[in-house]
């Protein structure tokens, strides 16, 4: 049996729009997902604060990732 992997992602996991695309490529290894933004919160009153809280600094390239709605997310 294989070890499980690890799979990172910069937004919210899971990433279900990705897993048809690694499937093949991880050949039923197991894995696990986590996202560096999994506790914040993204919906709601608190919403507008979570993004200014992750957005860039001026001046600094912005990275942009998914939310586990769908919805995208401007990082710093």
């Amino acid at each position: 049996m294989s070890a499980p992997l690890g799979l990172v992602t910069i937004g919210q996991a899971p990433r279900t729009d990705l897993h048809a695309d690694a499937a093949p490529l991880l050949a039923g290894t197991p894995f696990t997902e986590h996202g560096a933004l999994d506790e914040d919160r993204f919906e709601g009153p608190g919403e507008a604060t979570a993004r200014a809280a992750v957005a860039p600094a001026p001046g600094e390239a912005p990275l942009v990732s998914r939310l586990r709605d769908g919805r995208s997310v401007t990082l710093g």
